[in-house]
């Protein structure tokens, strides 16, 4: 069962070329835990949001066209209650900020070229308190530098990305709890990509294709380094191995994508299909160790692993009915599709908890400002894969 209840209320005041502006969400939720018949989840959460921008910067010589950031607190907590009594419970509290300038474009031949350059912070510190804590306290802290350059021209467009992030994951452990240790880890990744759009007028109107490659680092998460403890959500033991390098991949993805005008009558207003595969030198999943903690869960511990993805996606959608001056309302339907093939590529066999196929249909009604919508999903279960704990499981 579940049941929330939440608002968010923001002011901005528009200035000449720019705006600022502040918000405040809060989100209240309680539901229960399919792993245990007598626990209930207590959720809260708040964030505090302040962003701005500015445009127009002649002081700056024409160089920078504008200057945009923001800032973020947020305070999250969540308490586990046993028939009544509250076991555990576990906080999250940081901030984040971004402060980024966009150039002023410039030609190249018969196109243009816009870039943009930016740094983001980030500070998370992480508490849990309780007999079923299986993460220390920690706290993380990152910098993330990046930039973006596209290259805007009559048959499309070309874009290039870098991101370069350092981080530090500690673990400060608990105290009278011998199952977590201090320790420190700094890591650095990086990232790079490039992207490409082709307009395909020539065959189809509206029809495009896409080709993206990326080189990507991610830093492991606190608890696929620290854990160490029953996971009661998931009826396992987790280990984290502290020795886990920043796990990184090289993704290659094609796409086609055709749009019509709504006027258009045409079966679909619009459809694309992807292809995409991704390699891993050290994927981060949890493996089981064949064993059983004191308490009879299986143990898994986080491990890494070469590995490799191979799947397509397809959308399509259509407007089914098209709201008139005697008629206000329209109806549209959104279907879609995906496979993927994810393999350990050391052992051959499937990666856990990854579902092969997955298939979805929306019908959204709209009247003016009133949205209504209705959807379905299916995700396949894996062949012979057995019960085992989700690969990034959530706080």
């Amino acid at each position: 069962q579940a049941e929330s209840v939440g608002g968010a209320m923001g002011v901005s005041v528009f200035l000449n070329q720019g705006h600022i502006g502040a918000s405040v969400q809060r989100t209240q939720q309680q539901y229960g835990s399919p792993a245990e018949a007598n626990v209930n989840i207590n959720m809260e959460a708040t964030s505090y949001r302040l962003e701005g921008e500015k445009r127009g910067l002649d002081g700056l010589g024409g160089l920078v066209q504008g200057i945009s950031g923001h800032w973020v607190s947020h305070n999250y907590q969540h308490r586990e209650i046993n028939s009544g009594a509250v076991n555990t419970t576990f906080k999250s509290a940081g901030s984040d900020g971004k402060l980024q300038a966009r150039f002023a474009p410039f030609k190249w031949g018969a196109s243009s070229v816009e870039s943009l350059l930016g740094w983001q912070r980030e500070r998370i510190n992480f508490v849990a308190d309780g007999s079923e804590a299986y993460v220390p306290r920690t706290q993380t802290q990152s910098q993330a530098l990046y930039g973006l350059q596209e290259l805007n021209s009559t048959w499309g467009k070309l874009s290039a990305g870098a991101r370069f992030e350092r981080a530090s994951v500690n673990s400060l452990g608990i105290d009278g709890n011998t199952n977590f240790a201090l320790a420190q880890r700094s890591l650095a990744g990086s990232s790079y990509a490039l992207g490409s759009l082709f307009k395909l007028n020539g065959i189809a109107q509206g029809l495009t294709a896409t080709a993206d490659v990326a080189r990507t680092g991610r830093i492991p998460k606190d608890y696929e380094l620290y854990a160490n403890g029953e996971h009661a959500a998931t009826g396992a033991f987790e280990q984290g191995n502290s020795n886990l390098a920043v796990e990184r991949s090289t993704h290659l993805e094609l796409g086609l994508k055709w749009q019509a005008n709504l006027e258009s009558r045409r079966r679909f207003d619009k459809t694309s299909l992807n292809v995409f595969r991704t390699r891993y030198d050290n994927y981060i999943f949890l493996q089981s160790t064949g064993t059983n903690s004191a308490a009879g869960n299986p143990v898994f511990q986080y491990t890494a692993t070469p590995a490799s993805f191979v799947g397509w996606e397809w959308t399509g959608s259509t407007r089914l009915v098209q709201a008139t001056s005697e008629q206000p309302r329209s109806l549209d339907v959104e279907a879609r599709i995906s496979a993927v093939e994810a393999t350990n590529t050391a052992t051959s066999q499937p990666l856990p908890r990854i579902a092969p196929q997955r298939l979805g249909l929306d019908w959204t009604v709209t009247q003016n400002f009133l949205k209504l919508s209705l959807g379905a999903d299916r995700s396949a279960a894996r062949r012979g894969s057995r019960n085992r704990p989700r690969r990034r499981p959530t706080r």
